[in-house]
Order: structure tokens, then C-alpha cells, then sequence
């Protein structure tokens, strides 16, 4: 019964040695593709609100504007619902000076390029909108698409990293398990030898001293020295056999 018990509290306690794992420890942070798609998402609303200026300088009017900002509006909103949810997680040093780095280049170029485009573009000053969209969104868009980029590149080394530690880990828990095994089979096999030579073997020994009593031999020499049942059965049946031997003679 103990020794099924100790060997299940052997592997769970050497797993969770070779695991790392602690009962106070915080959870570790994983890179998740669904940060990468946050960002990738991110990325396209973006492009899709200087889409959504392009469309209002070519069709300059007020319906179409208004349609427009709109869409911007929408765009704004739904980038920064998915940023808050993408800072909420957990990130390392490296991640979070880049994310901060990318999300302050977005709001700059929300604040200096779009929102003055489309203030230009519902006064009718397609030439200010024009030049902004030119000189300044364009280049400012760029500089943000390569920081998302370089985000986006951590997050995948650091999801390569994790897998290639997870692997190791794996490849760790695996030999130990094997091992746990081989040793908990030679502990059974001892474990079984010493009883078979502890009591087994005193128990045949004693049924052969037995039947010899029984078929009349009462000239055997009985050990019993000894303090465990077996010794005291031994006893018994020496005391068995010199009654025996008083009797006959």
C-alpha cells in the first residue's frame, strides 16, 4: 500500500521540480498570436483611415466628408479599445518600451496629421489637406508601420523562445518520468527480493521442518534465533519436536 503511495508522490513532487513550478509564483507572461494580430489589426485601421482621407479628397463633398469622419471616428475607437486591451497583458521591459513608443507615434499621427486633414477638408481646403496627407502622414505612417513591425518581430522571437523552453522542459520531464520509472521497478525488484528473503524463504524453510517433524525426522537442528514471528514460529515447532523426542523416548 506505501509503496504505490510514495512513488505517486515521488513523480508528481520530481515533475514539479523539473517544472519550476511553485504554488506562490506569478505566472509567467506568454507571447500570444492573438497580440501579434491585435497589432496587425491595429495596423490596418490605420491604413484604412488615410484610405478613408484619400476618398474624401477625391470626392469632395460635404456627404462624403461627413462618411468619412465617420469611418475615422470608428477606426480611432476600435484601434484604441484593442490597444488597452493588448497593454492590459502582462510584457517585459524590451516589449513595453516599444509598445509605448509605437502607441505615442500613432496618437501623434492621429493628432497632427488626420484630425487637421479632416478639419481642412470640411472647410473645403483641399490644398491643406493635400499638403498634409503629402509632406507629413505619409513619412509619419511609415515610421509607425516600421515600429508595429519591430513589435511584432519581438513578439514572434519571443513565441519561438518560449516554444524552444517549453520543448526543454518537455525533454526534461520526460527523462525524469523514465527515470522515476526504472528506479521505482529496481526499488520493487529489492524491494520484493528482500521480502522473499526476509519472510518467504523462512516460511518454506519452516513448512519443510514441519513435514519432516510430521513424517517422524525429530533429529533436525531448528534455528531460532531471532525476534520476528518467523524466529518465534521456528521456536514453537523446536519445542514441537524435542516434546516429540521425550515422548518416543
Amino acid at each position: 500500500v506505501l509503496l504505490p503511495l510514495w512513488n505517486t508522490y515521488s513523480f508528481f513532487v520530481t515533475y514539479a521540480n523539473a517544472a519550476e513550478w511553485s504554488p506562490t509564483a506569478s505566472r509567467r507572461r506568454s507571447s500570444h498570436p492573438l497580440d501579434i494580430w491585435i497589432l496587425a489589426e491595429i495596423q490596418d485601421l490605420q491604413l484604412r483611415s488615410m484610405l478613408a482621407i484619400s476618398v474624401a479628397q477625391l470626392d469632395a463633398t460635404d456627404s462624403q466628408t461627413a462618411q468619412s469622419k465617420a469611418q475615422i471616428d470608428s477606426n480611432t475607437a476600435r484601434a484604441n479599445q484593442l490597444w488597452e486591451r493588448y497593454r492590459a497583458t502582462p510584457m517585459g521591459e524590451d516589449e513595453a518600451k516599444m509598445a509605448d513608443t509605437y502607441w505615442d507615434l500613432q496618437k501623434k499621427y492621429t493628432q497632427e496629421t488626420i484630425a487637421p486633414a479632416l478639419t481642412a477638408l470640411q472647410a473645403n481646403d483641399l490644398f491643406s489637406a493635400n499638403t498634409l496627407m503629402r509632406e507629413k502622414a505619409r513619412p509619419m505612417f511609415e515610421s509607425m508601420r516600421e515600429q508595429s513591425n519591430a513589435l511584432m518581430g519581438l513578439l514572434v522571437l519571443g513565441t519561438k523562445q518560449e516554444y524552444e523552453d517549453s520543448s526543454a522542459r518537455n525533454a526534461t520531464i520526460r527523462a525524469v518520468s523514465i527515470a522515476s520509472i526504472v528506479l521505482g521497478l529496481v526499488f520493487g525488484v529489492v524491494f520484493g527480493l528482500s521480502l522473499r528473503k526476509g519472510i518467504t524463504v523462512p516460511l518454506v524453510r519452516a513448512v519443510g521442518i514441519a513435514d519432516a517433524v510430521a513424517q517422524g525426522k525429530l533429529n533436525q537442528t531448528i534455528p531460532t534465533e531471532g525476534t520476528d514471528e518467523i524466529a518465534a514460529l521456528l521456536r514453537a515447532l523446536s519445542s514441537m519436536q524435542n516434546g516429540l523426542v521425550r515422548v518416543v523416548s
